[in-house]
């Protein structure tokens, strides 16, 4: 007579109902982080992005199973160290630069901290730039496949999940209107342009804003 653990049991129990639920496919997930680098292109086929996809039944993906952390190249997190202060300084900068700038000939030391503080951050960014050059990308399509969007998918762990529904071909020729939560201060969470342009159908994704934001000086 065989003994078998409840918790051996339910484990067991649980390894079936995921085998089962398999085929059915009700959900996709595409770990966006660990995708290699010669993919993410705009010129490999949608194909190659799929065939790595992970599925699910209708119970969806097992417990944890989401929260595996892509391995990340120190080079990149170099990067984003940099980057992401630089992102958030751009941001304010036409209303900083004035003000330090008057407060640098007034001799004030706090100004001498940012400017100092701005020239490490753009030295650190031209500094990753000359080590890993970036291939000239042309037009928009091609544009979302920038660098900095493409490591702050793996400084995140970026992962994309999403219901057979919406699985190519489904909406091939649908328009889609895609809803994010608030990002704060920084768009982590988003910065995913090329894959809303291709994972669901071919048409440029095209972000909007609140219409003050697009009146604002530089960064507008």
């Amino acid at each position: 007579q065989t003994l078998i653990s409840e918790r051996s049991l339910g484990f067991l129990l649980g390894i079936a109902a995921m085998t089962s639920d398999a085929s059915d496919k009700s959900f996709y997930a595409l770990d966006l982080a660990a995708l290699p680098d010669e993919l993410f292109t705009p010129e490999v086929p949608l194909a190659k992005w799929l065939e790595r996809c992970e599925t699910a039944g209708a119970g969806g993906f097992p417990e944890g199973s989401l929260a595996r952390v892509a391995p990340l190249e120190t080079h990149v997190e170099f990067e984003r160290i940099f980057g992401v202060a630089l992102y958030m300084l751009g941001n304010v900068a036409p209303f900083l630069l004035p003000v330090f700038t008057v407060l640098l000939f007034c001799g004030w030391l706090i100004a001498k901290l940012f400017f100092g503080y701005l020239f490490i951050l753009i030295a650190g960014e031209c500094l990753y730039r000359q080590f890993y050059p970036q291939k000239q990308l042309k037009g928009p399509r091609e544009a979302q496949y920038y660098y900095t969007e493409r490591n702050t998918q793996k400084y995140t762990s970026m992962k994309f999940v999403w219901p057979k529904s919406l699985h190519y071909p489904a909406c091939d020729s649908t328009p889609l209107i895609y809803c994010c939560v608030p990002h704060g201060a920084v768009p982590l969470g988003i910065t995913a342009y090329p894959f809303y342009s291709k994972l669901f159908n071919s048409r440029l994704n095209h972000f909007t804003s609140a219409p003050i934001v697009l009146k604002l000086p530089l960064i507008g």
